[in-house]
């Protein structure tokens, strides 16, 4: 009786035994935590109340883990969690069900580097225009002081080196226009906003025009060669078969190799104004006017390269004195003498020339 009595208590403190150590090792499961519903709101049904409305919502916003790594020197990186707004997101439930994702528009952020772009922007299209708009170009040119030179003359010779009034180079302008009218003098040249520019200079007043081998050129009182422009009136005419006899005499481009030179020439050392004024020669000029003041009745002066000044006569002969005419009145009575004893022969000479007092001499042919 008691042996059983015992067998039973023993099973009964084995049984709690084995219920506890079941209880221990039993694994406990976390369960999941439900996320709240979503919050519903009603949907207009374009189709009527007869259809099936579905409820349109949308998501809950998210927030994205963004990991960001701090360090300083001499220490351990340190790597916190930081919040960040993630882009929002609409749906739009049909009434099918299908979910649609709407497109959404990026934010955007001010700075400062919008002002200095768009600045930029501004800054090239107002140069864009200013070069190429009509209205800022050279459209008309003003000339005060010149009667002989027309104003378009001038506006082509300004054209071709400036377009807009705001890259014009005044000084450049001014160089160009006495390389290509060098009877002008003390050019000036100012710019007008409108696009006219207004240019003042003064004309060399010819005296003396220069017919040589059917080319006609004109002289001031200082010898400078001009282009014949316009009407002056009377003249000092002088005529020779030879070239003028210039300061700066004139060398042609025969070949090639010329004008290649004259190409590096004027790479190396460019023409100026003062390169293209030209004068006659002084002692040409002096004894042309001088000469001029004893020319008698129907004659006219002539030059010849050797001889020097002279005149044809209206007797049908050319006559040199050549260019020392300090002992002119000599020189006229020598002349006179041969001319009366070439009459009493009855000979008609074609050239007399008492150039050289010690040796005078004549030629009929």
């Amino acid at each position: 009786m008691s042996d059983r009595a015992t067998s039973q208590e023993q099973s009964r403190a084995e049984q709690l035994r084995l219920k506890r150590q079941q209880i221990s090792r039993a694994v406990v499961i976390p369960t999941k935590k439900e996320a709240p519903e979503p919050l519903r709101r009603p949907v207009v049904n374009p189709f009527g109340r007869s259809a099936v409305q579905q409820p349109s919502f949308e998501q809950p916003i998210k927030r994205a883990s963004v990991i960001t790594s701090h360090s300083t020197p001499f220490s351990t990186p340190l790597r916190e969690t930081v919040s960040t707004p993630a882009r929002r997101k609409a749906y739009h439930v049909a009434a099918n069900g299908v979910e649609t994702r709407l497109p959404s528009m990026p934010r955007l952020h001010f700075s400062w580097q919008w002002v200095s772009g768009f600045m930029v922007v501004v800054t090239l299209t107002a140069v864009l225009l200013m070069l190429t708009l009509d209205v800022f170009k050279v459209t008309q040119v003003q000339v005060e002081g010149l009667k002989r030179v027309q104003p378009a003359d001038i506006l082509a010779v300004v054209q071709n080196n400036t377009q807009s009034i705001f890259t014009i180079d005044r000084q450049k302008v001014v160089d160009e226009i006495g390389l290509a009218f060098p009877e002008l003098t003390d050019t000036t040249l100012k710019v007008d906003m409108s696009g006219a520019i207004l240019i003042t200079a003064a004309e060399r007043t010819p005296v003396m025009a220069w017919d040589a081998a059917e080319s006609l050129f004109w002289f001031d009182a200082d010898g400078v060669v001009m282009t014949p422009r316009g009407d002056v009136g009377p003249l000092m005419m002088v005529s020779s078969d030879s070239s003028v006899p210039l300061t700066k005499p004139v060398t042609g481009i025969h070949s090639a190799v010329d004008f290649a030179n004259l190409v590096l020439a004027r790479k190396i050392d460019p023409l100026t104004p003062a390169d293209m004024i030209n004068n006659l020669n002084p002692e040409v000029m002096k004894a042309a006017i001088d000469l001029n003041a004893l020319l008698p009745g129907g004659a006219s002066l002539v030059y010849d390269p050797i001889s020097g000044m002279g005149w044809r006569d209206p007797r049908g002969w050319k006559v040199f004195f050549g260019l020392d005419l300090s002992n002119i009145a000599f020189k006229q009575v020598e002349y006179q003498a041969i001319v009366d004893a070439l009459t009493a022969k009855g000979i008609t000479p074609t050239v007399i020339s008492v150039a050289h007092v010690d040796f005078p001499y004549y030629r009929t042919k």
